[in-house]
């Protein structure tokens, strides 16, 4: 057995132990314990390591000033692209997913939404490695000369990679902004009332 069918073969009892039964929705704080577990190894980093890292991500993944109005998005045809999307479009949730126990992904609190938040960044990332495979697969493609190759790659990383995307990021901002707006009545709600004149 090779050095990499080891590791997984070690790694996959204790996400097995993790992750809920088959047929469960595991929700993003199972997930995130999932890979942190999966990953132990990452601990051993060095802190200074941690701190860029978090750094890096931080200012990739927080909304730009452009995109503190959803109208940027909305206009490119998110919201459009958001209810048609195979695994999680509204359409989808709303015929499908609810009879599933879908309700356990977001909770009306702020630390459900902070949760939903980190996924939103999960999801990016994940879509956007893709995205890079994708424009050097296109490269390629134009490279050697396949130019209706390259077009069709090119649509195809619009749709599976870009659109997403733009979609992760149009969610985060909507739930920076709504989590701005619990902590804050939250807040309010913690300090005495002001004396009246």
């Amino acid at each position: 057995m090779s050095d990499q069918g080891a590791i997984e073969t070690m790694a996959l009892p204790e996400i097995q132990q993790i992750i809920p039964e088959v047929g469960e929705i595991p929700t993003p704080a199972v997930l995130e314990q999932a890979i942190v577990q999966a990953t132990p190894e990452a601990e051993n980093a060095p802190s200074w390591f941690g701190q860029v890292v978090k750094r890096v991500s931080d200012a990739w993944f927080e909304p730009k000033s452009f995109e503190q109005n959803p109208e940027v998005y909305e206009k490119l045809g998110v919201r459009t692209y958001k209810k048609y999307v195979p695994t999680s479009g509204d359409l989808v949730r709303r015929l499908v997913w609810k009879r599933f126990g879908d309700e356990s992904w977001v909770k009306g609190n702020v630390d459900s939404l902070k949760s939903m938040e980190r996924f939103t960044r999960i999801y990016e990332g994940i879509h956007a490695t893709f995205l890079g495979v994708g424009v050097a697969t296109m490269a390629a493609q134009l490279q050697a000369g396949q130019i209706e190759g390259a077009a069709f790659t090119a649509g195809l990383n619009t749709l599976v990679n870009v659109y997403p995307i733009m979609t992760q990021r149009y969610n985060r901002s909507r739930l920076y902004r709504t989590i701005h707006k619990m902590e804050e009545r939250q807040q309010n709600s913690n300090q005495p009332p002001k004396p009246q004149s």
